[in-house]
């Protein structure tokens, strides 16, 4: 006799996903990855800082686009903007200070010798 085996319980497989769903599932619960509590960059933002960066400075850009100062000025570093030659500013000539010479020595010799003249002098005689 042979002996009674047992069919083993078969599960079906699910129907397979394309990794078209599966991408575009992932773009919905995916979040760009950044630092906690800055602001992304919009397109927008990023166009008008290239075209006013061109005439105005980076603190007025940070004003109207209300941001730091520092954050617009790492901006247009990493997006390798520059200011034309005709609109930078000339830095501003830094005054030499000179020290003050140091007293000759010629000035303590005088001295000695009104001291050792004094002393050379007569006495007065007192009457």
């Amino acid at each position: 006799m042979r002996k009674a085996t047992r069919k083993k319980a078969t599960r079906k497989a699910a129907p397979r996903k394309t990794t078209r769903k599966v991408a575009a599932k992932r773009k919905t619960v995916r979040k760009k990855a950044g630092r906690p509590g800055v602001k992304p960059w919009s397109a927008a933002e990023i166009s008008m800082l290239k075209k006013a960066y061109k005439t105005t400075t980076a603190t007025a850009i940070a004003r109207k686009l209300r941001r730091t100062v520092s954050s617009v000025k790492a901006k247009i570093r990493v997006l390798g903007v520059s200011k034309p030659k005709s609109a930078r500013k000339a830095a501003p000539k830094r005054k030499v200070t000179r020290r003050a010479k140091p007293k000759k020595a010629v000035a303590r010799k005088t001295v000695a010798k009104k001291k050792t003249a004094a002393k050379r002098k007569p006495a007065r005689k007192r009457r």
